[in-house]
């Protein structure tokens, strides 16, 4: 795993201080015409899961992974996707908020978060190992499965006229 990924977790956290900065100076600043949801909602979604996500899963893969599987193909792929998502999901939600937009690149993250317990399940040794993971991966399956309803019901209620 290069050792520059690491500075992508520094550029997230110094774009959610900036837009932590603009969120506070907008109470002092009036006349700034950003609308200010919108930028509340990049803020945290990029705090979570551009800064302290990045931040978790290099942690763990420095911890965990071999340093082969840290140069795999897989996972540079899966890294490049994870932060194509991010950027995605930081500029839907500056222009959409909660949209239609905004959760689909958001959730897009989570079809490259399932796709690796395939190979979990494939590659554990034991077979209590391989039941183990299997009933770990179906139930972050489930787990995704309602939050990805329950953001597009979100996205979809944002939409309707207020009554």
């Amino acid at each position: 795993m290069p050792t520059t990924w690491f500075r992508y977790s520094l550029v997230y956290f110094l774009f959610t201080a900036a837009a932590g900065v603009v969120l506070r100076g907008m109470a002092f600043l009036p006349s700034w015409q950003v609308k200010y949801e919108p930028l509340l909602h990049a803020h945290s979604h990029l705090a979570l899961l551009g800064w302290g996500y990045t931040a978790l899963v290099l942690l763990l893969a420095t911890r965990f992974l071999t340093p082969e599987d840290g140069r795999s193909r897989f996972l540079r792929i899966n890294w490049l996707l994870t932060q194509l998502t991010i950027a995605g999901m930081f500029i839907a939600f500056l222009f959409q908020g909660y949209g239609l937009f905004s959760i689909m690149v958001l959730h897009h993250s989570h079809l490259a978060v399932l796709c690796p317990c395939r190979l979990d399940v494939a590659e554990a040794r034991e077979e209590t190992g391989k039941a183990l993971i299997r009933a770990l991966c179906q139930g972050r399956s489930g787990v995704y499965g309602l939050v990805f309803a329950g953001a597009l019901d979100l996205g979809r209620s944002e939409r309707a006229p207020a009554q």
